[in-house]
Order: structure tokens, then C-alpha cells, then sequence
């Protein structure tokens, strides 16, 4: 009488939204990992545990609107405004794994997981230096290269420089 585990179900969209951003995303980076957490009672030991397969996502950039082309003596200088991120993604890639017979673990507990390995992604991103400056030099390149492109001298003279946007 009453079916299996099928449910009807519809989707009402309310809301579609464009908006015109105007930033150069210069790199993307992709890890894939798992989250393991656990809680350890005293005395006996581990009551609950889980494992999270998870892939973070994170984009770096600019908005194009700061860039600045200064002509110079022996070419053209290009001041790139410093490179931030522009957002990123957490998402859970399979079945979790979860063993809580002892202790069991709510839905408040797993996403407290998902929110502090988000974290610790991104901090990591954003407290490294390597990352930052492999960030702008492909920042630099992608620069230089459309704007030889775009004036038919693939020998144009630049120099690409990341700092404070200069006054105009």
C-alpha cells in the first residue's frame, strides 16, 4: 500500500539572479582529502568517529577595474591591485563514514566537522606566501600575454608589478 522509498517531488524556483563581477580569476586550486574526527571518553576510549571525503575549491584574483597601464620610457608597466580570493567551495564527495554506537553524532556535529576543515583549508591558502606568489606571477602572465596579444607585438615591453593601485 504504501510505496517503497520513492517520493514525488517538485521545485518551485524563486528567486534568478545575474551580476556583473569584472574579476580576472587567476588560479584555482582543487584538493581532495578526508576529514577525520573523533571523541575519546576518558577511560574508555574512542565513542565516536567519522571520516569525510570531502573537495575544496578555492579562486583567486582581482577585479579588472584596478589595473593600472602606465606608459613607460621602455615599455609599459602594469600594476596589478593585490590578489585575493574571490571565493571557494567545500563539498562532501561520497558516503560518510561514521562509527558513534557510544556517542551518537547529530547533524550539529557533522557540520561543525565540514565548517573546521573548511576553515583550515582556507587558512591555508590564505596564510601561505608560496601560494600568493604563485598566484600573481600567473596573474603576471595571463596579463602580459593578452595585452601583447591584443597590440600584435609579441616583443611589447612590460613589467608587472603587485602592489597598491597607484593614484591616477
Amino acid at each position: 500500500i504504501i510505496p517503497g522509498n520513492r517520493f514525488e517531488q517538485t521545485s518551485v524556483l524563486l528567486t534568478h539572479t545575474m551580476q556583473s563581477k569584472g574579476d580576472l580569476v587567476v588560479a584555482t586550486y582543487t584538493d581532495t582529502g578526508i576529514a577525520y574526527a573523533k571523541k575519546e571518553a576518558f577511560l574508555v576510549g574512542t565513542v565516536a568517529e567519522m571520516n569525510i571525503p570531502y573537495q575544496y575549491d578555492i579562486h583567486f584574483g582581482f577585479p579588472l577595474s584596478e589595473v593600472v597601464l602606465t606608459p613607460t620610457d621602455d615599455g609599459i608597466s602594469v600594476y596589478i591591485p593585490p590578489i585575493r580570493m574571490l571565493s571557494d567551495s567545500f563539498t562532501v564527495t561520497s558516503d560518510v563514514s561514521k562509527n558513534d554506537f557510544w556517542h551518537l553524532l547529530n547533524e550539529n556535529s557533522y557540520q561543525q566537522i565540514i565548517n573546521r576543515q573548511t576553515e583550515a583549508c582556507r587558512n591555508s591558502y590564505l596564510n601561505s606566501n608560496e601560494y600568493r606568489q604563485e598566484t600573481c606571477n600567473a596573474a603576471c602572465k595571463a596579463l602580459s600575454s593578452s595585452l601583447r596579444e591584443w597590440s600584435g607585438d609579441e616583443n611589447l615591453p612590460l613589467t608587472c608589478l603587485e602592489k597598491e593601485t597607484p593614484a591616477k
